[in-house]
């Protein structure tokens, strides 16, 4: 334990609610050193706590307790723990929900980090590490939220708050959040998020029989959202056979290729998950990508060295040369509507297993929707055919900040809490 924080001091910008609950105690953020993050581990715990204090007396009766010379100290997670007993009566705790989160953001160099990251400078992100915000929680079910383009969990700072913030919520979902390299080319980041995931889910249930290993949410904003879709997409051949048509002198190094880099070419939809919510994603690239500016700022754009090396091997592997120059191997490059990996990937199958949704922002409510944008990503390719739904609302490419956004997000979830019970009751009512 590093520091114990009376709410009553806390107030952060950009935090538009706090979240609370009455009852009994003191309300504080524990913050901690953390446990030692071992070699390659790929998730942490979110080092601040919510936690409630509460002094008692030890003995049964008035004069015993008034008698009494010690007091004893208890701290409770609010987010396990609601009420307790007092003598005969059970009375709620205190709490406060939104704290430790708030504590966490402005204390990080989680924007810093991201930004420089792109271009190669300071404090290197390499690989993409889930944030779990509370303590694994075995009988919840599992929202994973994957950042944009230059972002990082600050892009989620509303939307998680309010999320947690809706009791309901609060009590059958906990959030992860995956930190990614933005500037890492779309097929290694997908890679390296679904190990992470994986590796994560097998460190808490290596059964996979926990409720938070079934029924996952998976929700993206802008690359956030092509990554989440190629999450849940199956391959299959398309990308393989789209290297092979157009280098057919590589055909059959690619056929005899490393498995570890197959993998990267081939993959199917990420196991457990069932529902995915894109937010303002240019699932077939954006033209805005190949902007002028855009392109002086993506030649600045410098790859992590290992995933220099990977690439090079990778490469060298299939061509026996260096990448030929038509191939864009940054992130940032892929997003270009021109692109011809963003091309590829647009035709994947998302799994039938998944229930997608759609919230689009546009700049303007004036003129046809199929002409619109967000100011970054225009209408036709954050489009989805087959979405359960689409919510297109008027708003920059940040939409996942908006109250209309965070509204539609909190019914998806809320919808499939009632299906979820709807179809337990269906089974019961067939069992018997």
């Amino acid at each position: 334990v590093k520091e114990l924080i009376p709410d009553t001091v806390l107030s952060f910008k950009g935090l538009k609610n706090q979240y609370s609950a009455d009852g009994l105690g003191a309300r504080m953020v524990l913050s901690t050193e953390g446990p030692a993050k071992e070699k390659d581990q790929p998730w942490r715990l979110m080092p601040y706590f919510s936690v409630t204090a509460m002094i008692s007396f030890p003995g049964k009766s008035l004069n015993q307790i008034l008698a009494a010379d010690d007091v004893v100290v208890s701290t409770y997670d609010p987010s396990f723990v609601q009420s307790v007993k007092i003598g005969k009566t059970v009375v709620p705790l205190s709490a406060n929900f939104s704290g430790a989160y708030g504590l966490w953001l402005a204390n990080s160099d989680f924007a810093s980090n991201a930004l420089s990251t792109i271009f190669g400078r300071g404090n290197i992100i390499d690989k993409p590490t889930v944030y779990l915000m509370r303590p694994y929680r075995k009988d919840l079910r599992t929202i994973i939220l994957i950042h944009g383009l230059a972002s990082s969990p600050e892009a989620w700072v509303n939307t998680a708050n309010e999320i947690m913030g809706d009791k309901l919520l609060r009590d059958n979902y906990q959030i992860w959040q995956v930190y990614y390299p933005t500037n890492v080319p779309l097929l290694i980041n997908r890679q390296e998020i679904a190990e992470a995931i994986n590796r994560t889910i097998d460190h808490f249930d290596p059964s996979r029989t926990n409720q938070a290993s079934k029924n996952i949410t998976l929700i993206g904003h802008s690359m956030g959202g092509i990554l989440t879709r190629l999450l849940v997409s199956d391959s299959g051949n398309t990308i393989i056979n789209a290297l092979e048509q157009k280098y057919p002198q590589a055909s059959d190094k690619i056929n005899q290729m490393d498995p570890k880099f197959k993998s990267i070419l081939r993959f199917k939809p990420l196991q457990g998950v069932t529902t995915a919510i894109f937010l303002a994603s240019p699932h077939q690239g954006t033209p805005y990508a190949d902007a002028s500016w855009a392109r002086y700022l993506a030649s600045f754009v410098k790859l992590p060295l290992s995933i220099v090396n990977k690439l090079g091997e990778m490469t060298l592997m299939i061509f026996g040369q260096d990448l030929p120059r038509e191939i864009n191997m940054t992130g940032v490059d892929n997003l270009s509507a021109k692109d011809p990996t963003i091309r590829v990937l647009a035709k994947l199958p998302i799994s039938r297993n998944v229930t997608y949704y759609s919230i689009i922002g546009r700049e303007n409510a004036d003129g046809p929707l199929e002409e619109s944008s967000d100011g970054i990503v225009p209408y036709w390719s954050s489009h989805l055919e087959g979405a359960a739904s689409e919510k297109v609302i008027v708003s920059g490419h940040s939409v996942q900040e908006t109250p209309e956004a965070i509204i539609e997000l909190r019914k998806i979830l809320r919808n499939q809490l009632v299906d979820q019970s709807s179809s337990k009751h269906t089974k019961a009512l067939m069992a018997n």
